[in-house]
């Protein structure tokens, strides 16, 4: 405003307003609005001239209307505003007009202003992986910008089979092995790889002189064991392959089948530490034990010669006789018992026709 001055009564005199920047000038304390002013002087007398603040225009943008903005259209001088960029979907908020990156960004206001955003479209790095690496391979991992199309494939290695695309959310997606979609976010893709289950054939190549026990399926590199199960009077040779382990474990690798080659038994064990071989007619018994006992002729280990068995010798050393050891050896004539023995059980020599008479140690149990 003017400073004070002097005038003389009745003299004219004009007097100004000067607001500083940011403010307007409204009227003077009186109620009059003219700026400047001309007063008649009669009296001493101070005029107070009344200021407001300046509204300014705040207009904001979005460049290629890429988002929206929230801001307030009219503030006042030296006002601080917020201003908060929304991107639409698929997009981000990069920067400024003037370089800001702020989002939202705090603004003090001393004029109208512009302000313009800018946003760009997002881009992902996808990785598409294999939840195995050994079980099989993928293609599709790369950068995609948003709205993109992505196809992804899936090849299963050797004994592995493709089960379905996951994504990182572990949510199944599709059982294509080639899948195509459309990028919208960051997300990754698992192709879901699974063993192949194979088939196990089990035979002997005589039914009649024994079995195999085995799984019947298995995965894909499962240890597998096969064990090769003789009938009475009989023991396991080889397999188809030539191989004699008895049992076996193989490694699954492909749809297998396996026989067992049986012959009958000539000798074998007959108790904790007594033997048997037979050859021509004649059972020989040896070792230093007990013989085990028997529930009949057809779960003794001879019982396949039990017909042709003429004669039986038991070494010294052998301790007892087992129930139906000899049970139906019809053609039986002969058997020589050492001192060793100290007991017969019973039926051990069951339905012997031909076996009239034989020597028993007197100490002997029978």
């Amino acid at each position: 405003t003017s400073e004070a001055q002097s005038a003389l009564y009745m003299d004219s005199v004009e007097i100004a307003a000067v607001a500083n920047y940011g403010y307007h000038f409204t009227q003077w304390n009186d109620g009059n609005t003219d700026n400047p002013r001309k007063v008649v002087v009669t009296e001493d007398k101070t005029y107070q001239a009344q200021f407001d603040k300046n509204r300014y225009a705040v207009h904001a943008n979005c460049d290629d209307e890429l988002g929206a903005i929230t801001y307030p259209d009219s503030v006042e001088y030296l006002d601080v505003i917020e201003l908060e960029v929304d991107p639409i979907f698929g997009y981000h908020f990069v920067q400024w007009q003037d370089g800001n990156t702020d989002n939202p960004r705090r603004v003090q206001i001393t004029q109208d202003t512009t302000f313009t955003a800018y946003c760009a479209i997002n881009e992902y790095a996808i990785s598409v992986i294999a939840n195995y690496e050994e079980r099989g391979t993928t293609e599709g991992s790369g950068t995609y910008r948003h709205g993109d199309s992505i196809t992804m494939s899936a090849t299963a290695n050797y004994g592995y089979h493709f089960i379905c695309w996951q994504d990182s959310e572990e949510v199944d997606i599709s059982k294509d092995a080639i899948y195509s979609t459309i990028v919208t976010k960051q997300i990754d893709y698992v192709a879901i790889f699974g063993k192949n289950v194979y088939q196990i054939t089990t035979e002997s190549t005589d039914n009649t002189k024994g079995h195999v026990d085995a799984v019947t399926h298995a995965e894909y590199l499962d240890e597998v064991i096969l064990t090769a199960v003789p009938d009475v009077g009989y023991y396991f040779t080889q397999w188809n392959d030539g191989n004699t382990d008895n049992p076996r474990t193989i490694i699954l690798t492909q749809d297998t089948a396996f026989a067992a080659s049986f012959e009958i038994a000539t000798s074998g064990s007959c108790g904790e530490d007594a033997f048997w071989s037979y050859q021509d007619g004649h059972l020989s018994i040896s070792g230093q034990n007990d013989m085990y006992d028997y529930s009949g002729y057809s779960s003794t280990p001879w019982m396949l010669y039990r017909e042709q068995i003429k004669s039986v010798s038991i070494a010294d050393g052998v301790m007892r006789i087992g129930s139906n050891a000899f049970s139906n050896c019809t053609n039986l004539e002969t058997i020589e018992i050492p001192n060793s023995v100290r007991e017969i059980a019973e039926m051990a020599f069951a339905n012997c026709g031909k076996l009239t008479t034989f020597t028993v140690p007197e100490q002997t149990i029978h």
